[in-house]
């Protein structure tokens, strides 16, 4: 019985917080960044290892003119061998930041390598239109 209790109280905490990470990216795909930006930080407390979390944090923070801030959640999102649609979109972003900071070259490197990445269409024109 006991197993079987932990076993429901594991499923629905993990429905909660993909709840919650669902209820995030409504909030930023509405415009609202800050509230997004507000909510994602609180969740990081709670699961600083969450890659979606720190993706979006991340875009957040970019959004907002916060490239300082931005780039750490970013880049942990591009370290490690995962190459999945928050590494294109973080490096993706990063290209941005360094724009912002004057590394033109660099951000020419990160959007030629999402271009070249394949790992979805948006990101891969996102970038591709960057280059032009």
């Amino acid at each position: 019985m006991k197993q079987l209790f932990a076993s429901v109280l594991v499923v629905a905490l993990l429905s909660s917080f993909a709840s919650a990470q669902e209820d995030l990216w409504q909030i930023y795909n509405s415009g609202d960044r800050q509230a997004a930006l507000d909510r994602g930080t609180e969740l990081l407390k709670e699961s600083p290892d969450d890659r979606d979390l720190h993706h979006l944090v991340g875009r957040a923070l970019a959004d907002l003119g916060r490239n300082e801030e931005a780039r750490p959640h970013l880049e942990f999102c591009i370290d490690g061998d995962v190459r999945d649609w928050r590494y294109a979109w973080s490096l993706f972003y990063l290209g941005g930041i360094e724009v912002a900071e004057g590394g033109f070259e660099a951000a020419r490197e990160a959007w030629l390598e999402v271009r070249d990445s394949q790992i979805t269409q948006h990101v891969v024109r996102s970038a591709a239109t960057n280059l032009r």
